[in-house]
């Protein structure tokens, strides 16, 4: 009998489950309102990151890092600077 209650509210919670995730909209437009014109005219490109051991580090005062390193590659690509 206990077993079967068990069964019976994980499925309760299963099904509760789904139907929240579906009530939640999907939104196709983006949420910065920049483009690579809007990049352009500004003159430098601006990023966040995580400063940790691969994304992003100061190695002897320089900046380091893979993500930098990518997006030093992006900056140089569209001729502006990083920030």
């Amino acid at each position: 009998m206990v077993g079967r209650l068990i069964l019976l509210l994980f499925f309760f919670c299963l099904a509760n489950c789904k139907k929240k995730t579906e009530e939640i909209p999907f939104s196709p437009a983006p949420l910065v309102g920049r483009d690579i014109d809007a990049i352009h005219k500004r003159g430098y490109l601006e990023a966040l990151i995580d400063n940790n051991s691969v994304s992003y580090f100061i190695y002897k005062g320089r900046p380091m890092g893979y993500e930098y390193e990518l997006l030093q590659l992006l900056a140089s690509h569209l001729k502006v600077e990083l920030k």
